[in-house]
């Protein structure tokens, strides 16, 4: 299997924020502002180092929120597409089932 770059693997992570979202019955436009905002990260002339300046502030943010967590934990973890949706949705759900 080939290496998925990191751009496309964020891609697939917040499709996987989206699809929990509308398993939690979240408004479209809520879901909707929310990962177009996360996918906005990788506009401009450098998708690669935006994403890393992204991973970098995330980290001492994204404590307590769960969809930075759970895309943090997506790229950090995930080999390929369907890997990364599946990361976004373990990592929202264990956060869930703990209370956050």
């Amino acid at each position: 299997m080939p290496d998925v770059d990191e751009v496309t693997l964020f891609r697939a992570a917040v499709q996987g924020v989206r699809d929990c979202l509308d398993l939690l019955e979240e408004s479209r436009s809520s879901s909707n502002t929310l990962c177009d905002g996360y996918l906005a990260i990788l506009e401009g002339p450098d998708p690669k180092g935006q994403l890393r300046q992204f991973r970098e502030q995330a980290k001492d943010i994204a404590d307590g929120d769960v969809y930075r967590t759970a895309l943090l934990s997506a790229l950090n973890n995930a080999t390929c597409e369907k890997s990364a949706k599946l990361w976004v949705m373990q990592s929202v759900n264990a956060q869930l089932l703990a209370g956050r």
